[in-house]
């Protein structure tokens, strides 16, 4: 799938399609707006290279991706409710 244009509403977005084709599914009902199927599958922390290297790095001491993806999830989290609080 192929586009230039991202005017349209996340779930249309090229890898977002793609994502949704191979069964990829939001988190749930009440899931904020703003979560797209990249983020939801981990592929927003990375932009680029160096950071998917960084990402390898932090992953190597985790018994595997369950783990690992668990914990930057509540990292995550954490991170995005010290931002709300700050913002009141």
């Amino acid at each position: 799938m192929h586009t230039s244009e991202f005017s349209g509403p996340r779930e249309d977005w090229p890898i977002n399609a793609a994502l949704a084709r191979l069964g990829v599914a939001s988190v749930g009902p009440g899931a904020p707006d703003y979560r797209d199927l990249f983020v939801e599958v981990g592929l927003g922390q990375g932009r680029d290279e160096e950071d998917w290297r960084w990402a390898a790095l932090k992953a190597s001491n985790a018994a595997n991706y369950d783990e690992w993806h668990a914990r930057e999830q509540a990292k995550r989290e954490s991170e995005e409710r010290a931002a709300a609080e700050r913002a009141i």
